[in-house]
């Protein structure tokens, strides 16, 4: 995993989860386009709490209809039994409605579960 670019002149900092379970930190413009980009498809938000704080996932809302892989980390981290697709997950919208970055404590963590979550991969793999 990158260092995390904390410069937020570049966009909303975002964790993208990927179905495979890979784990991207970085900037995005925080459009609506750009959300789709990464989902594949209309955004669907899925909000959640981490530690305290509030969070969002965007989904691709059609994602079971096209029958797009389950993704089992983001099913974990946001308590919801099917959620498929990629995913981007931001901080929760401010006063004003706009998107927040991310928690940098949870980005984080991402990368270290990432990490956990390849090597539990290879090991069954093994055996």
């Amino acid at each position: 995993m990158e260092m995390i670019n904390t410069n937020t002149d570049d966009g909303i900092l975002c964790v993208i989860i990927k179905a495979d379970a890979s784990v991207e930190v970085k900037r995005v413009d925080g459009s609506l386009e750009s959300y789709q980009k990464i989902v594949k498809g209309y955004i669907e938000p899925v909000d959640f709490t981490w530690n305290g704080r509030r969070m969002s996932a965007y989904v691709n809302e059609e994602g079971l209809i096209h029958q797009l892989p389950i993704n089992p980390l983001l099913c974990a981290i946001v308590g919801h039994p099917v959620l498929c697709g990629d995913a981007v997950i931001v901080g929760a919208p401010d006063q004003d409605g706009e998107t927040t970055d991310v928690c940098t404590a949870f980005a984080a963590n991402m990368g270290t579960l990432e990490a956990a979550i390849s090597n539990r991969i290879a090991e069954k793999v093994v055996l």
